[in-house]
């Protein structure tokens, strides 16, 4: 059997229990304010380690971006090259005079009896050189020339109506401008 003495006056016991209050109390605050420094360090150092992060995306994404932008610009210079090369193809093909068209329109003029010798151009301005078999086929070939809409000023003087058979003649005329083109 064990006896207990207490031999501690009641104000010390008092004391006692207080001074185990305060211990526990602060052993409390010092837990939970541990526990706060951790889960504040722990959040400082996501935050850090979330900047870091955000920065190596940034500058990768800004290489990346800038290949792909230098790539983009290579390509862009490829594309207005290309367009400058048609648009000067297109000036080509707009000034291009098609003569297949006034040798149509002239072929259908001229009839049985009319044989072209030479042909001459200067500025749409046109020499006929030629030789008819009679007055009536030059008459013919002069007014199928005017009543053609690609022809005017259509020229032939009346010293070559004279004769009636075996006619040299030269004839001048104007070509439109439109004739010429497609």
């Amino acid at each position: 059997m064990k006896i207990k003495l207490n031999l501690i006056p009641p104000y010390k016991k008092a004391e006692i229990k207080q001074s185990m209050r305060l211990r526990s109390v602060l052993r409390w605050e010092i837990e939970i304010s541990a526990i706060f420094l951790i889960f504040f360090g722990l959040i400082y150092c996501t935050e850090y380690i979330s900047k870091i992060n955000l920065s190596a995306y940034v500058v990768k994404k800004q290489n990346i971006n800038s290949g792909q932008m230098a790539e983009f610009n290579k390509y862009e210079l490829k594309i207005k090259d290309i367009n400058a090369r048609f648009s000067e193809i297109d000036k080509i093909q707009k000034g291009q005079f098609y003569w297949t068209n006034f040798f149509n329109k002239f072929n259908t003029d001229v009839t049985d009896g009319i044989e072209i010798e030479n042909l001459a151009s200067r500025n749409y301005s046109i020499i006929v050189v030629g030789k008819a078999a009679t007055r009536e086929n030059l008459i013919a070939f002069r007014d199928g020339l005017q009543k053609n809409g690609c022809f005017s000023n259509v020229t032939l003087p009346l010293s070559y109506l004279v004769s009636k058979t075996d006619i040299v003649f030269q004839m001048d005329f104007i070509l439109k401008n439109d004739c010429l083109k497609k």
